[in-house]
């Protein structure tokens, strides 16, 4: 049931959203953005999160996948893989006092992320700054993943 319900929801909706989407941009001849919510988890390896890291992991083929088949029609698609960052979602990771401090020991910038980090990633992505950037997967974690 676990198992069903994350890749319903990580994997099989963000395909089905971009394939309306993006149906809708090439209807009417209008270039776009498509911008996915990835994770760490579906870089690195996901110990005990397992389900999870498989349906970022494949959020972010997913990315590469429709970057190649809608760049034709001007439609750009990337992701942002964020790490650790105070959410609801990660409450349970950012309350822990000991799983908190060994994500800042790890990560360069020795601090948890918040929801305005990722923000000017977003931004960049859905503006013509970025129009010749797509099927990639920026990952947003203070360091996290390099520091392994």
């Amino acid at each position: 049931r676990v198992f069903d319900k994350t890749f319903e929801i990580n994997a099989r909706a963000y395909f089905l959203l971009a394939r309306a989407t993006a149906a809708h941009l090439i209807a009417r001849g209008a270039p776009g953005s498509l911008i996915f919510v990835a994770s760490t988890q579906g870089v690195i390896a996901s110990p005990l999160m397992g389900i999870y890291g498989m349906t970022k992991a494949a959020v972010i083929n997913l990315t590469k996948t429709l970057a190649v088949e809608l760049g034709p029609s001007g439609i750009r698609v990337n992701a942002i893989a964020p790490g650790l960052v105070e959410t609801k979602f990660a409450q349970v990771l950012t309350s822990d006092a000991e799983l908190r401090r060994r994500w800042t020991d790890r990560a360069p910038l020795r601090r948890v992320g918040e929801p305005e980090d990722l923000a000017g990633v977003a931004l960049l992505l859905a503006s013509d700054a970025s129009s010749y950037l797509t099927g990639q997967t920026i990952v947003v974690d203070g360091g996290y993943v390099i520091s392994a």
